[in-house]
């Protein structure tokens, strides 16, 4: 599968874990339509971009032995509201099950129909687990705080501050990563 491929599709899988989390928080509606709105409306790109890049941080293995899911998602960017994966914020229009117009949601995947590899999807379950215990729902569903986090962590700052030209965050060097990490867990496991 090629690699642009292959990052919508993880992000796909990814998308139908956030959706079902965020079903899980808000409160069902007696009208299903607007249940579903409420969810949709929940999902910013802000948000979402924030939530991959924690997740991509959840997934470094603990010893260091690999960079995770950013050996997927490697393209990401320092914008003034934290990481952007841009390859993936420019492809969102052509994932699965997905209606975006304008910058804005119109339909969700409530379930995953694509085919990405057992080791992948095995990586994203495990993150997505490590996510889920260390931000709380409240936490998870409010972009302000996912941000907030992005910002005072090592990489996004040094990036977005000190580079005039290349916003390009660098996610594939390990002793950068190490260093973020170290950040990252300091905030969540506080």
């Amino acid at each position: 599968m090629c690699k642009a491929k292959r990052k919508l599709e993880a992000f796909y899988y990814i998308l139908t874990k956030f959706v079902a989390r965020q079903k899980k928080i808000t409160s069902a509606s007696s009208d299903e339509s607007k249940f579903r709105e409420q969810i949709i409306d929940s999902f910013s790109n802000k948000r979402l971009m924030k939530l991959l890049y924690l997740l991509c941080l959840e997934s470094i293995p603990s010893d260091f032995t690999g960079i995770g899911l950013f050996d997927i998602f490697d393209n990401m960017i320092a914008y003034p509201n934290g990481p952007v994966e841009q390859d993936v914020y420019d492809g969102l229009e052509l994932i699965p099950d997905v209606q975006y117009n304008e910058g804005k949601f119109i339909h969700l995947p409530a379930v995953f129909n694509g085919s990405l590899e057992t080791r992948c999807r095995e990586m994203i379950d495990v993150a997505f687990e490590k996510l889920t215990q260390h931000i709380n729902e409240e936490q998870f569903a409010n972009t302000n705080y996912l941000i907030d986090i992005v910002h005072n962590l090592y990489l996004w700052p040094k990036t977005y501050v000190s580079s005039s030209e290349s916003k390009l965050i660098q996610v594939r060097d390990i002793e950068e990563l190490i260093k973020e990490k170290s950040i990252y867990d300091k905030i969540v496991l506080s």
